[in-house]
């Protein structure tokens, strides 16, 4: 008969061989640069309002901006924004989609971007609250995905007169956190 012998240790290095490589982990984790885990920035650029077409149409706001933003170096802003004022007030009738074009971060960020009813062709300078969703993200940026945040667009026409139903274009600051 054979005897079964059973490995036993016994003192405080009882587990030390077992375990023994648990600290490379560590290091893995630490050696990964962590990715960003909200947005914080302030873009400035330029925009061209176009007002509605027909009675009672949405105006369409396009803007094209940059900010500098840390670790990710320049990153480039563009999209439209549309808003119907003859709607009632509502939390959610001035929308549109903005891409920010990270190239360190290897890819685009794609924001929902939702806001109360304002005037997008207004000829004097207006500030509007408005909140974002982040929906699409490179790897890199993955983390970003689902986040919520509040974005303060101010908006500086440039020629405060002109005739009705013109075009406004202007300078735009966008102010991002995340809330």
């Amino acid at each position: 008969m054979r005897v079964k012998h059973q490995f036993r240790p016994s003192g405080q290095w009882a587990l030390e061989d077992r375990i023994a490589l648990s600290h490379v982990s560590a290091i893995v984790d630490r050696a990964a640069a962590p990715a960003p885990t909200g947005l914080r920035a302030t873009f400035t650029g330029r925009y061209n309002a176009s007002p509605a077409s027909v009675p009672g149409g949405e105006s369409v706001l396009n803007l094209s901006g940059s900010a500098r933003i840390p670790s990710l170096g320049l990153v480039q802003i563009s999209g439209p924004l549309a808003s119907n004022p003859s709607l009632p007030p509502s939390p959610t009738n001035t929308h549109g989609v903005f891409t920010l074009v990270a190239r360190k971060a290897g890819g685009n960020v794609v924001t929902l971007v939702t806001g109360p009813t304002t005037d997008l062709t207004s000829r004097k300078p207006t500030s509007t609250q408005l909140n974002y969703t982040v929906l699409a993200a490179p790897p890199k940026l993955a983390s970003l995905i689902g986040t919520e945040g509040v974005a303060t667009l101010s908006l500086r026409p440039r020629g405060r007169s002109g005739p009705a139903g013109a075009p406004v274009t202007g300078q735009f600051t966008l102010r991002v956190v995340q809330s």
